[in-house]
C-alpha cells in the first residue's frame, strides 16, 4: 500500500548510527539476500555471540544461515546498548497487527464492491434482454407506411427531418416502429 511501516522508519533511522548501512553478507546461500537483514535485526536478536577477524567481527543470527560481518565500531556500538534503547520490540509486532488488520479490511470492502458491481451487471443484462425483447414485440407489431421513411432513431411522434409530426388520415399524430411496411393508424392518445 506504499506506506512504510514504523519498524522499516526506524531501521532506516538507526541504520545512520553505523558506519554501513545494513550489516556485511559475508557467506549466503541466497543470492537476494542484499537486503535480507538491517541493523534492527542485529539489535534484537540480544548478546552477540561473534568472532573477531582482522579488526571485523562474524557472527550469524539465530534464525538465519547467512554469515554476517561489521567493523569493529559498530560492533562496539551494539554492546554499549544504546542502540537497543531506540528499538522497541513490540513496533514490530504492532505494526504486522495493523497492517494484517488495514488489509482486512481492505478485501472485505473490495469484496462488497465486487458483489455490488455485480448485482449491478445482472441487473443491467435483465434490463438489456427485456428491452430486446420489448424491441422485438414492438417490430412485429404493424406500423403505418409512412413511418417506415422516417429514419429509425425518432421521438414518438414527431418526424426527425421536419420537426413536424407524421399525421394519418384523420389528422391524428402518428407514432413509428421498425422497418416493416405496415399500413397507417392514428395514434388516438395524441
Amino acid at each position: 500500500m506504499n506506506i512504510p511501516l514504523i519498524c522499516d522508519i526506524l531501521a532506516e533511522k538507526i541504520s545512520y548510527l553505523f558506519s554501513e548501512v545494513r550489516p556485511h553478507i559475508l557467506e549466503s546461500e541466497d543470492k537476494d539476500c542484499d537486503n535480507c537483514i538491517n541493523w534492527t535485526d542485529v539489535i534484537r536478536e540480544g548478546p552477540l555471540q561473534a568472532e573477531q577477524y582482522n579488526k571485523k567481527y562474524r557472527f550469524r543470527l539465530r534464525d538465519r544461515r547467512e554469515v554476517f560481518e561489521m567493523t569493529q565500531f559498530d560492533y562496539e556500538l551494539i554492546l554499549s546498548g544504546l542502540p537497543r534503547k531506540l528499538v522497541y520490540p513490540e513496533t514490530y509486532t504492532s505494526d504486522i497487527l495493523a497492517e494484517i488488520s488495514a488489509i482486512d479490511l481492505l478485501t472485505s470492502e473490495m469484496r462488497a464492491w465486487k458483489s455490488a458491481a455485480a448485482e449491478i451487471t445482472k441487473n443491467i443484462e435483465d434490463s438489456l434482454n427485456r428491452l430486446t425483447e420489448r424491441l422485438n414485440k414492438l417490430e412485429d407489431l404493424d406500423v403505418p407506411e409512412c413511418l417506415l421513411q422516417e429514419p429509425l432513431v425518432a421521438s414518438p411522434g414527431t418526424s426527425m427531418g421536419n420537426g413536424t409530426p407524421c399525421r394519418g388520415s384523420n389528422g391524428a399524430p402518428m407514432t413509428r416502429s421498425s422497418g416493416k411496411k405496415r399500413r397507417c393508424e392514428p395514434d388516438l392518445e395524441a
